[in-house]
């Protein structure tokens, strides 16, 4: 997985965000709109890398 998303990925994702979660364009959203599926795109996205991190990170011993 890589750590990078390109600005592209960025505003398509925002996009559908914006269409599944107000039912609105990004030429229609209003700012709070758009700030509000910016941030569910980046919750999303730092989830998946912290999954994938735990996933790749050895297991800690227990003393």
């Amino acid at each position: 997985m890589t750590n990078q998303i390109s600005r592209d990925e960025l505003r398509s994702a925002i996009a559908d965000k914006l269409c599944a979660h107000f039912g609105v364009t990004a030429e229609t959203a209003t700012d709070e709109q758009v700030f509000q599926a910016a941030a569910i795109v980046i919750r999303e996205i730092l989830s998946r890398l912290h999954t994938f991190d735990s996933r790749t990170a050895p297991e800690r011993e227990v003393h």
